[in-house]
């Protein structure tokens, strides 16, 4: 009788610490990473975006784009002096990070800048081109998955199935390039953020 009580306990604690490790690890995944601030998860490769800009003309398949560079952030003075900084790192991909992932001046109170008149839109555009480091040339090759944002629903950020027609002039985007290619700029994956 003595074993069989031991073996039923033995057998639920395993199962509830089982049960608490599995929450802890999904919990895990909505964390800050190392550079404080959460990244959601769109199927985009993991390192950041190798071209961030505005689409200024597009012809076929390829794309120039108004290449931006985003402002890092100021460190916390706490977190320098606990941790040590690595200053190779690139700068986060626009549509994430601190302050929605927007550059500054670009509105994070307006529904993602959904609910802004057109002249507000312009204006807002010509400050991120005002940001401008040079203009770059990308080829998208056809099959490579490309993501934008659902704009049925405004209470979540979704992203549905993009494809090369919804890469319109004035569209901000995030290009990843194909590491296998050096010479050429061919992009391996491509988010629409606007």
């Amino acid at each position: 009788m003595k074993k069989f009580i031991l073996l039923s306990i033995f057998l639920i604690s395993t199962i509830i610490l089982g049960g608490c490790s599995q929450k802890t690890t999904e919990n895990n995944k909505d964390l800050p990473n190392e550079q404080g601030f959460r990244r959601p998860d769109f199927g985009q490769p993991e390192r950041n975006a190798d071209i961030t800009g505005i689409v200024k003309s597009i012809s076929g398949n390829e794309v120039t784009i108004i290449k931006i560079e985003r402002q890092e952030r100021p460190e916390n003075t706490e977190k320098t002096k606990d941790t040590e900084t690595d200053t190779t790192k690139t700068a986060p991909v626009l549509g994430t990070g601190t302050n929605g992932g927007r550059f500054p001046g670009a509105g994070g109170g307006m529904g993602r800048g959904m609910n802004m008149d057109t002249d507000q839109q312009a204006a807002m555009l010509e400050r991120i081109k005002a940001m401008s480091t040079g203009d770059v040339t990308v080829t998208i090759p056809v099959g490579i998955k490309m993501l934008k944002p659902d704009t049925e629903i405004t209470d979540k950020m979704d992203m549905v199935e993009a494809n090369l027609s919804d890469i319109t002039k004035d569209k901000m985007i995030n290009v990843w390039l194909d590491e296998s290619e050096s010479e050429n700029k061919n992009a391996s994956f491509v988010l629409i953020t606007k």
